[in-house]
């Protein structure tokens, strides 16, 4: 996982946009079978709870990415920000002034939580209903201590069809 300020060095790791197994390295499984894993983004980029809002923006902008997990000091998942929510400020006067200056406003104050989660060991099947039921964008893969390990979009599975 990488992240901005306010989250230990120690939790930064240095890789990313891999699929976790390989969907394109072999012959394409049946999509039924398939598991998060084999499709999820490893190694997610994340950002601390107190990042400013333009740190975030930052993120999503250098990375080519629309949402990232929202970690705590000890790395733990407390939800996620996306565009969507950075949109949903920019409205009306209130954006104007953050657009026009540094805002002090903190990821933690407009994120998203909690964070919808699911288990790497998941069918996609089951993820992809979590994400239509639930009408989100991506689904963040947690290990058994609650940090992000994976981060899977709707677009890695337009991703999966269009390749496959």
């Amino acid at each position: 996982m990488r992240t901005v300020a306010s989250v230990p060095l120690a939790l930064l790791a240095s890789s990313r946009l891999q699929p976790c197994c390989g969907y394109r390295k072999g012959p394409l499984m049946n999509s039924k079978q398939m598991m998060v894993a084999d499709l999820m983004t490893i190694d997610p980029i994340v950002v601390g709870i107190d990042a400013s809002l333009e740190d975030a923006t930052r993120l999503l902008h250098a990375n080519s990415i629309t949402g990232l997990p929202v970690v705590d000091a000890g790395g733990a998942l407390v939800g996620v920000i996306s565009q969507t929510d950075m949109v949903s400020v920019g409205d009306g006067a209130v954006g104007r002034a953050i657009r026009a200056q540094a805002s002090g406003i903190r990821v933690g104050e407009l994120m998203t939580s909690p964070a919808v989660t699911v288990a790497m060991t998941s069918k996609l099947v089951d993820a992809a209903r979590i994400m239509r039921d639930g009408r989100v964008h991506r689904l963040v893969a947690v290990d058994d201590v609650g940090r992000p390990v994976g981060v899977l979009s709707a677009i890695d599975f337009v991703s999966l069809f269009a390749e496959g």
